[in-house]
């Protein structure tokens, strides 16, 4: 079932570039502290919609196994360069779900986390080629774009030494990839209503099997 689920998402449509350049158009300053990923946020909370946390994980997982199929073990950048930061030297024991599954169950983050992690992951291969989704790296940006989504939307008080402890990061490997995540985005974490809820519905129609 899995498998036909991924085959699935093989065939979803990514989101039109004219909506992508309508948020960017809209996209407000965001107001930041000089601290490490400390982003305030720029409007209200977002809805969750109507799936559960553990299936939100289930698809998120789905979708981002999808782009590791795609890019296979490939290590070097496409601008030929070394391996990015974010890629671990050898490929993670827990599978992508389990990963998610671990860091929900420990920091306790909102179902929006998810998708909003999702929307940063989108924006910083899409802005950076030199940063690629497969098995080498998918972990760590889940926990960097987590940890970001998190301070942007709860805003429950956590530390980076939490989010480390969950993802199995010393935190100034934490430290760093936040750093780097933020500068590649341009600091911008706001998401808008209408890219929220495409993410939203694709996670839905993975979990739906439409």
């Amino acid at each position: 079932q899995q498998q036909q689920q991924q085959q699935q998402t093989l065939q979803q449509p990514r989101m039109p570039a004219r909506a992508k350049e309508e948020e960017t158009q809209q996209q407000p300053r965001e107001r930041h502290q000089h601290q490490l990923g400390r982003v305030e946020p720029a409007e209200a909370e977002v809805p969750g919609g109507n799936l559960t946390g553990c299936q939100l994980v289930g698809a998120v997982a789905i979708i981002l196994n999808v782009h590791c199929a795609r890019a296979g073990r490939v290590v070097p950048s496409k601008r030929g360069e070394g391996p990015s930061p974010f890629h671990s030297p050898c490929e993670p024991e827990l599978s992508i779900r389990d990963y998610l599954m671990q860091i929900r169950k420990l920091l306790r983050c909102s179902r929006e986390c998810f998708v909003l992690a999702l929307v940063y992951i989108d924006r910083l291969v899409e802005h950076c080629p030199d940063i690629a989704i497969s098995s080498l790296t998918v972990h760590r940006l889940l926990l960097t774009s987590v940890c970001l989504a998190a301070k942007f939307q709860d805003d429950k008080g956590e530390d980076n030494a939490d989010y480390a402890r969950a993802g199995g990061l010393s935190t100034k490997e934490l430290n760093d990839l936040e750093l780097l995540f933020l500068k590649r985005l341009d600091w911008k974490l706001h998401v808008s209503q209408k890219v929220y809820e495409w993410y939203r519905e694709l996670a839905c129609m993975v979990v739906s099997g439409a």
